[in-house]
């Protein structure tokens, strides 16, 4: 694996993490893309979103494709 791919792998791994230790409040997606290249973000929210999508319906909370497509159109100041 290329470095970028340890690197995306570790900040999902933290990602992961932050859900399962929260203290009543869910993990920022944007602040996590943030840790990343422009050119990776898509590849990161890759590995995000399914996980944040699979922690929020166990927690209850309603989903929607709005919450994440608002998100990655703003890809490019997430990364900055």
């Amino acid at each position: 694996m290329n470095n970028d791919g340890n690197i995306l792998d570790r900040i999902a791994d933290a990602f992961d993490a932050a859900w399962q230790d929260r203290a009543g409040s869910r993990p920022e997606l944007a602040k996590f893309l943030k840790q990343v290249e422009p050119p990776l973000v898509s590849r990161l929210a890759e590995l995000l979103i399914p996980l944040d999508i699979e922690y929020r319906f166990k927690a209850g909370e309603s989903v929607a494709a709005g919450d994440y497509r608002d998100l990655l159109d703003g890809s490019e100041s997430i990364a900055q």
